[in-house]
């Protein structure tokens, strides 16, 4: 099989997966009730999906959790798993975020972070990055993400990482619990 019809078999069982796995969650979430990005409300995900870094092709598995000290106004850690391509990369994630949670009928939300990234066969090397975009609520404490994402690796040799920054697409689905 050539590697384009390979990259395009595996992406769609990943939306199909992805798809099935969100049904499930929004089923969840509206049965849990209204609570939103009230301070004291903690939120979590499960990172699945496609990614590009080292000019390489990756599948990207995570999770997240989140706790808001404030209402809007987020802490949260990530954990994720690239693989499929060499190097394997692994990255830790804590995130600052905050979302216009007043705001209707959409939430616009802003986020700063900083990823430690441990590369498999090259030294480590780790990002920094900023992110936007809109929360659309499906359900009382349940929300699509749409955002975009910018992130730069700290003292990147291009020759080696291919690219230093980039800007990606962020699409995501939020769950929180009080």
């Amino acid at each position: 099989m050539n590697e384009r019809l390979h990259i395009a078999v595996r992406d769609l069982v990943w939306r199909i997966i992805s798809a099935v796995a969100l049904s499930a969650a929004s089923c969840a979430a509206l049965a849990a009730g209204a609570i939103g990005f009230q301070a004291g409300t903690t939120d979590g995900g499960i990172t699945l999906g496609a990614g590009r870094a080292v000019d390489q092709d990756y599948t990207v598995i995570g999770g997240r959790l989140g706790y808001f000290v404030a209402d809007g106004f987020e802490l949260a850690m990530s954990a994720q798993a690239w693989r499929g391509a060499d190097p394997v990369i692994y990255k830790f994630i804590p995130e600052v975020r905050y979302i216009w949670y007043q705001s209707e009928p959409v939430q616009p939300y802003v986020a700063g972070f900083y990823s430690f990234n441990i590369y498999q066969g090259l030294p480590d090397k780790n990002s920094y990055g900023a992110k936007g975009g809109i929360y659309f609520p499906v359900g009382p404490n349940a929300s699509l993400s749409l955002g975009l994402v910018y992130e730069a690796i700290e003292s990147c040799n291009s020759a080696v990482y291919r690219e230093c920054s980039d800007w990606y697409p962020e699409i995501g689905f939020l769950v929180t619990f009080r």
